[in-house]
């Protein structure tokens, strides 16, 4: 007497359910994870040439030597301290802010920060 075996069915992994679920998470981290805004910098750099003083101009001139430290009317000083000799100053005059050569884009930014939180009105002056 022979016994036959019944086959073996194999039963075949379904993975529609898994691309599904991969794809759901997907989505979700992309949607979790949205990187911020950049910080947008505008800037208005006028050339030396066109910077130069007007008898009617009333910018003052300043120029950004390195970390915090600002040449201004024959002096190095602080941001801060500049900003309380502007307010003290003429009011309403425009800083005209020139970069030297031993300052950096970070020192330039800490500057332009404190300048704007403060109020101060102020231009770029592509510098050496």
């Amino acid at each position: 007497m022979r016994l036959e075996r019944a086959p073996v069915r194999r039963s075949r992994i379904a993975l529609t359910s898994l691309v599904d679920v991969v794809f759901i998470l997907l989505f979700f981290f992309m949607l979790a994870a949205r990187p911020p805004a950049p910080r947008v910098l505008e800037l208005a750099v006028t050339s030396p040439a066109a910077a130069s003083p007007a008898a009617t101009d009333p910018a003052v001139d300043a120029e950004l030597l390195g970390a915090d430290r600002i040449h201004y009317r024959d002096r190095i000083v602080s941001t801060s301290q500049l900003v309380t000799a502007l307010n003290a100053g003429t009011p309403g005059a425009r800083l005209r802010l020139k970069t030297g050569a031993g300052a950096s884009l970070q020192d330039l930014v800490a500057a332009m920060d404190v300048l704007r939180d403060a109020g101060v009105s102020f231009d770029l002056v592509g510098g050496g």
